[in-house]
């Protein structure tokens, strides 16, 4: 799930389709993510969110960062180029996210947050 979900924020931010295929995604992304947590506990659902969040900003990062480390003589891919060029945005992003999620509060509005933040970079 974590990887799908950073691999679709990451090719969002890169292709910028515009404001309704992003709202669209992301909400199949929602009812997915819900339709997973069917039958599990309040406590199994705040574990569940809080695993997922954490490595979908990892992926995101390492995804990132493998691209801003390449060496200059390595033509990188369009999503690649993209990205580099967004880089700051989406460093934003994760660093919201983060600090969202460091705050332990309710996964739950975190996750809503986290997905308002993904529409903000992929704009």
């Amino acid at each position: 799930m974590a990887k799908l979900i950073s691999r679709t924020v990451l090719t969002l931010t890169a292709a910028r389709p515009g404001p309704w295929t992003v709202r669209h995604l992301l909400h199949g992304i929602g009812v997915f993510s819900v339709t997973r947590m069917d039958g599990l506990s309040a406590e199994e659902r705040h574990v569940w969110l809080r695993e997922v969040l954490g490595l979908w900003l990892m992926d995101t990062v390492n995804i990132l960062t493998t691209y801003l480390s390449a060496p200059a003589e390595l033509p990188l891919p369009t999503l690649g180029e993209a990205l580099v060029d967004r880089a700051a945005d989406l460093c934003l992003m994760v660093d919201r996210i983060s600090t969202d999620l460091a705050s332990k509060g309710d996964t739950g509005t975190v996750w809503d947050g986290a997905l308002g933040h993904v529409q903000e970079v992929a704009a």
